[in-house]
Protein backbone atom coordinates (compact mmCIF):
# COMPACT_ATOMS: atom_id res chain seq x y z
CA UNK A 1 0.00 0.00 0.00
CA UNK A 2 1.11 3.28 -0.79
CA UNK A 3 1.06 6.71 -2.42
CA UNK A 4 2.13 8.01 -5.70
CA UNK A 5 3.57 11.20 -6.60
CA UNK A 6 5.68 12.67 -9.52
CA UNK A 7 3.50 9.62 -12.11
CA UNK A 8 4.59 9.09 -15.69
CA UNK A 9 4.72 6.91 -17.90
CA UNK A 10 8.28 5.95 -17.32
CA UNK A 11 7.59 5.50 -13.35
CA UNK A 12 6.98 7.09 -10.13
CA UNK A 13 8.25 8.48 -6.47
CA UNK A 14 6.07 6.67 -4.29
CA UNK A 15 5.84 6.96 -0.55
CA UNK A 16 5.11 3.43 1.21
CA UNK A 17 6.10 1.48 4.66
CA UNK A 18 6.84 -1.33 2.60
CA UNK A 19 10.70 -1.99 2.99
CA UNK A 20 12.17 -2.29 -0.26
CA UNK A 21 15.55 -1.24 -1.57
CA UNK A 22 16.94 -0.22 -4.83
CA UNK A 23 17.58 -3.18 -7.08
CA UNK A 24 14.40 -4.52 -5.77
CA UNK A 25 11.41 -5.70 -8.50
CA UNK A 26 7.69 -4.73 -7.19
CA UNK A 27 4.34 -5.14 -8.95
CA UNK A 28 2.16 -1.97 -8.69
CA UNK A 29 -1.92 -1.51 -9.19
CA UNK A 30 -2.78 2.25 -9.54
CA UNK A 31 -5.75 3.14 -8.97
CA UNK A 32 -6.09 6.11 -10.84
CA UNK A 33 -8.81 8.79 -10.36
CA UNK A 34 -11.95 8.36 -12.53
CA UNK A 35 -11.04 4.72 -14.07
CA UNK A 36 -13.14 1.89 -13.19
CA UNK A 37 -10.01 -0.72 -13.79
CA UNK A 38 -6.61 -0.01 -12.27
CA UNK A 39 -3.21 0.43 -14.39
CA UNK A 40 -1.47 -3.09 -13.67
CA UNK A 41 2.50 -2.60 -13.71
CA UNK A 42 4.04 -5.65 -14.02
CA UNK A 43 7.43 -5.05 -13.10
CA UNK A 44 8.68 -1.44 -11.67
CA UNK A 45 11.96 -1.60 -10.50
CA UNK A 46 13.13 0.38 -7.50
CA UNK A 47 15.85 3.10 -8.72
CA UNK A 48 16.52 4.68 -5.02
CA UNK A 49 15.34 5.33 -1.54
CA UNK A 50 14.95 7.76 0.88
CA UNK A 51 12.78 7.70 4.16
CA UNK A 52 9.73 6.63 3.43
CA UNK A 53 9.82 7.35 -0.44
CA UNK A 54 11.07 5.24 -2.91
CA UNK A 55 11.87 5.82 -7.01
CA UNK A 56 10.40 3.61 -9.58
CA UNK A 57 11.09 2.40 -12.98
CA UNK A 58 8.26 0.92 -14.98
CA UNK A 59 10.15 -2.08 -17.00
CA UNK A 60 7.23 -4.53 -17.67
CA UNK A 61 3.76 -2.86 -18.34
CA UNK A 62 0.75 -4.09 -20.67
CA UNK A 63 -0.78 -2.13 -23.64
CA UNK A 64 -3.69 -1.43 -21.61
CA UNK A 65 -1.93 -0.22 -18.48
CA UNK A 66 0.48 1.92 -21.02
CA UNK A 67 -2.62 3.47 -22.26
CA UNK A 68 -4.62 4.55 -19.26
CA UNK A 69 -1.17 5.83 -18.00
CA UNK A 70 -0.59 7.76 -21.22
CA UNK A 71 -3.88 9.36 -21.04
CA UNK A 72 -4.02 10.06 -17.30
CA UNK A 73 -0.45 11.80 -17.49
CA UNK A 74 -1.80 13.69 -20.86
CA UNK A 75 -4.75 14.81 -18.36
CA UNK A 76 -3.17 15.95 -15.25
CA UNK A 77 0.02 17.62 -16.96
CA UNK A 78 -2.63 20.40 -19.07
CA UNK A 79 -4.39 20.84 -15.94
CA UNK A 80 -1.43 21.61 -14.56
CA UNK A 81 -0.80 24.53 -17.17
Amino acid sequence: MGVVYDLSIRGARVSTEAEIRPGDEVTLSLHLPKQIRPADIAVATVRWTKDQFCGLAFTELSPAAHNRLKKYVAIISTAAV
